[in-house]
């Protein structure tokens, strides 16, 4: 059962080759960067048109919202290479399931399950349309978008980790700039906690495919 995946990209455009090197097709967001990322050649890149800080939770919804089927979501600093590529398409999928991916870091160590911040996530469109989607409102301060869609899909369908299953993380990947403080973001997870599905508005913001 094959899938599509994105990576939501803000100015790291040391990795593109790196993405294109893996010889996938794969979906860009590029989510207001002060340098637009313009065409990539084997792939398809979607563009905010505001650079909103920290729209993390608004570049994942564009993602979701211009693929279709079974949809995986990576942060531009893990790649997918072909074999883990073979491994998540040969996996058995359910509808109402989620699956969250483990990350491997460039020294071969693996994450620990309990420091994931569940950040990419393969799940059908039919199921994240279910639940909502990511929170907007954690748009603007940095964190907790992740924590709360993954309490979501606990509580709405089946949230299950395939940490068995590591993404290939790169250090050139890391967003530099932007304030890291997530106490703003805390004191929203902690009031929506308890939420199951997201009900606030979606794509907030101007975009387009580039041509």
């Amino acid at each position: 059962m094959s899938f599509k995946f994105f990576y939501t990209y803000y100015g790291q455009r040391q990795m593109i080759p790196i993405i294109q090197a893996q010889g996938l097709h794969c979906t860009i967001i590029d989510d207001g960067s002060p340098e637009p990322l313009g065409k990539v050649e084997g792939c398809d890149v979607w563009r905010i048109d505001e650079d909103i800080e920290w729209n993390i939770p608004g570049a994942k919804n564009l993602g979701f919202h211009v693929l279709d089927g079974w949809i995986l979501h990576l942060p531009i600093d893990h790649i997918l290479t072909p074999d883990v590529h073979a491994r998540i398409d040969a996996m058995e999928k359910r509808r109402g399931e989620a699956y969250f991916l483990g990350s491997i870091g460039p020294d071969d160590v693996v994450e620990p399950a309990h420091e994931s911040p569940h950040d990419m996530v393969l799940i059908h469109k039919s199921d994240f349309n279910h639940i909502g989607g990511y929170d907007e409102d954690f748009a603007g301060h940095y964190g907790y978008e992740d924590g709360l869609f993954w309490r979501m899909c606990q509580d709405t369908i089946h949230a299950i980790d395939r940490f068995d299953i590591q993404v290939r993380w790169s250090p050139a990947g890391l967003t530099a700039n932007g304030n890291r403080d997530s106490s703003h973001n805390l004191a929203i997870y902690q009031k929506k906690r308890n939420q199951i599905r997201m009900t606030t508005p979606k794509l907030r913001f101007k975009y387009h495919r580039e041509e």
